[in-house]
This record gives structure tokens, sequence and C-alpha cells, in this order.
């Protein structure tokens, strides 16, 4: 290949890899960052990058103004592809970024050279010496350069993920990444121990080597010894402090639960007197009908004050669902709609995360409340049931007359003018994601019953 020829491919290699970098920080700002990430902006991006590398890496080589176009570069692409983000939002992930890409080149140079050693070439091009690389290599680099960006982002999107379920789930990341460094370190000087051990016994087959050996390094291995020992004590006390920490976030949650029923129960009580005079009054008028809306108003206020919702919420063993039901609760409680709970100790629902069982509970109960409000006899009833071979949710709430029941049959509308009853979709989607999850909704009396079951497999 002639010099004009290989100095055209390598310019066109310097623009391929740039386009890549270019796209990992769209993909970095769309998927990490959640910014929309425009074509115009992709292309203005890609462009910059390219025409500064080619500057950089060819015209002012490894100088100071080198490092100097390539930091300003990055950091212009950011701020085209990431728009809007700024302070903190902005330059933490930037210097991470950068972090990674000073990775690529360190990375994906070793293992290209160590697999290719012999694709660097040297140019002479107007007296000058250019360094180039053989295009019949360039395969390989493309597939490094993207894995490795690849590889950055599918982690980077993964690690988001677990960390939003262990936040969902109420765990400390921190505590959870120490955890895993002391078991990490206890494995390291076990098999450190081990390798020594093993070393010794199969270099030194006679059995007095092995006796003066042994005894040589009786030292070394009492620090290997005792530092199992500590670790191990460490990784013991941090397993225990973990499940005092869940068992402190239950009674927390028992307790909040008991204060709101006692909060309740002594409100009514200080209104008791008043109702009671109250009563007095409209009896003394003898109008039945007046009695009657009195009665049916005091029964209604009564039966709001349940104290059995809080022995069903200590049953539940999911810390995020019972947060969710006593919310739901004081929503009741808000709207005058008597809301009652039963739930069984076997109860899981372990076939769904609990991030998306929250999401399609709390819809099927705001549904289930902004029908019963509308109601002449309000009423919410949840019970959560575990068998041997599934888990049940059952929420039932009674409706209007003229309520518009054609949901359960026809396609979902909202009873919000103008609104689309986005909740109950929702709901639904939610349950096709998971093959043991089963919901359905149907009229049962003077009631809607809306069932998820989730089988056991």
């Amino acid at each position: 290949m002639s010099a004009s020829a290989l100095l055209l491919a390598n310019f066109a290699r310097e623009i391929f890899t740039d386009v890549l970098i270019a796209l990992f920080y769209a993909g970095f700002g769309r998927f990490l960052l959640g910014v929309r990430q425009r074509p115009g902006r992709v292309a203005l991006a890609c462009a910059i990058n390219a025409i500064s590398h080619c500057i950089s890496r060819h015209l002012l080589f490894t100088t100071l103004f080198s490092y100097l176009l390539t930091a300003v570069d990055l950091f212009a692409i950011c701020r085209i592809l990431w728009h809007p983000r700024r302070g903190a939002s902005f330059w933490g992930p930037f210097v991470f970024c950068t972090v990674m890409m000073i990775l690529n080149e360190i990375v994906i140079t070793s293992i290209y050279i160590s697999l290719c050693p012999e694709a660097s070439v040297s140019l002479d091009v107007a007296g000058a010496s250019l360094y180039a690389l053989d295009p019949r290599t360039y395969p390989v680099l493309f597939l490094l350069t993207a894995f490795y960006l690849l590889v950055i982002l599918a982690l980077l999107c993964w690690g988001r993920r677990l960390f939003r379920y262990l936040r969902t789930r109420r765990v400390n990341v921190l505590r959870v990444l120490r955890f895993s460094a002391a078991v990490f370190l206890l494995f390291i000087v076990l098999a450190l121990f081990g390798l020594d051990f093993d070393r010794v016994l199969l270099e030194h087959m006679d059995t007095a080597l092995q006796d003066s050996t042994f005894r040589r390094k009786v030292y070394l291995y009492a620090v290997y010894f005792g530092l199992s020992i500590l670790l191990g004590a460490y990784v013991w006390q941090d397993i225990r402090q973990f499940a005092l920490h869940r068992a402190n976030l239950s009674l927390n949650e028992k307790n909040v639960a008991y204060r709101r029923i006692i909060e309740s129960t002594r409100e009514y009580r200080h209104n008791m007197a008043n109702l009671l005079y109250g009563l007095e009054g409209v009896i003394l008028t003898r109008d039945m009908a007046q009695i009657e809306a009195y009665y049916a108003d005091v029964a209604r206020r009564c039966a709001r004050i349940n104290n059995e919702n809080a022995t069903a919420i200590n049953r539940l063993s999911i810390p995020a669902l019972a947060a969710l039901l006593l919310r739901k609760m004081d929503d009741a409680a808000e709207q005058g709609v008597p809301f009652y709970l039963s739930a069984s100790e076997g109860f899981s629902f372990g076939t769904m995360p609990a991030a998306a069982l929250c999401e399609a509970l709390g819809n099927l109960i705001d549904n289930a409340l902004e029908a019963a409000a509308a109601s002449a006899s309000p009423r919410v009833d949840l019970m959560l049931r575990g068998a041997q071979g599934y888990d049940e949710i059952i929420v039932s709430n009674t409706y209007a007359d003229d309520a518009d029941l054609r949901f359960l049959s026809e396609t979902p509308r909202s009873s919000k003018p103008g609104h689309r009853a986005t909740g109950l979709e929702s709901v639904r989607r939610i349950a096709k994601r998971f093959r043991s999850v089963c919901f359905s909704q149907f009229v049962r009396g003077r009631y809607i019953e809306s069932s998820l079951c989730a089988y056991k497999r």
C-alpha cells in the first residue's frame, strides 16, 4: 500500500474511532443521565471530536497544546450532548467519562499491541515521520473499542438498576459494598494461604524439608490465620448488623402503624361527647329521616377506626408494601372511605419485585377509593392471602349505581374529563411482564373485585 493510501486509511480510522467515542457520550447522556439526544447534536459532537483528534494527533502531536485541545474537545461534546445538565450533575459524569476515556486508551492499546505486535507503521511525509497503523488490523481495534464502550455502558445501566432495586428494598448500598469488600479480602487471604501451602507440599516431597519449610513460615501462616479470623469476625458482625437493621425497620413501621391508630382513636374519643350531644338534639326533633342520616354519618366515622389494619400490616414482610398501605389508609381516611385490610402470615408475592408490586397495587387502590367515594355506601376491602401454590391480592370496592363499568370488557376509560385510564393500563402492562402473575377484574354483587394472583413455581 502506498504512503498516501495508508495515510488516508489512518485518517478514516481516526474519524471512525472518534465517532464511536462521541456515540458513547451520547449513550451515556441518554441512558444514564436521561437527556434526550437529537440527531443534529450527535452529528455535531461526532464532527467536533473527529476534527479535534485529527489536529491533536497529526498536527500538534503529543504536546501541551494537544492535551489542552483534547480537554476542550471533551468538554464541548459533553456540553452539547448533555444539555441542560449543569453544576454537579454535569461535572461528576464528565470526570467519570474522562477517566473512562483515559482507561480506554490504556486498556485497548495494551490489548491491541499484544494481539497485533506488528501493527505500527512509520511514514515519512514531507520530511516528517508519522505514526500509522496497518489497515489489516483495524477490525481488531474497532471491535475492542466498541466492546469496551458497550461493556462500560452496560455495567453502568446494570449498576444503576441494582442501586434503585437496593434502595427500594431499603438496603444501605455502602453497607453492601463494605460487606462485599470484607468477603473479597477474606477470600484473597485464604487463597494466598492455600496456594502457598499447596506449593510447599508439591515442591518439597521430603517430609524433613516440609517440616523445616513450615517452621520457617510459621509467622507468615500466623498472619494469614489472624487476618482470616479478623475478617471472618467482621463479616459475621456485618451480617448480624444487617439483620438488626432489617428488624429495626420492621419495628419502626409497626410503631408508625400503631401510632396512627392510637392518634385516630384518641381524636375520635375526644369527639365522642360532641357526637352524643348532637344525637340527643336530633332525637328530640322526632324526625326519623334526620335521625337515620345522623346515625349513618356516625356509623361511617366509626368504621374508619379499624385497629385490625395495624395488626394486618405487622404480618407483612415487605417494607415497601407496608409503607404504601399506610399511605393509602391515610388517603382513605381523608376521603371518608372505610378501609379494611386483612393479611395472612404466608403472603410474600415473591415472583414480582417490590417496586412493580407497589406500582400495580397503588393504582388499584387509588381506583378503588375513587369509585367507593362516589357510592352511597363507601367501602374498600383489601385481602393479601398466601397459599401453598399461589399468593393472591384482592381489592374489593363499592361503586355508584350509575358507574360506567365498560372498562371490565372494553378499553379502560377514565372518569375524569380529558384523562386516560393510564393507571389501569399500567397494571395490565405490569402483569403481562411476569408469566406467573394473573390480573382480572369482575363485578360481584355490589362490589368490583380486582385480583392479582402470583403462582409459585
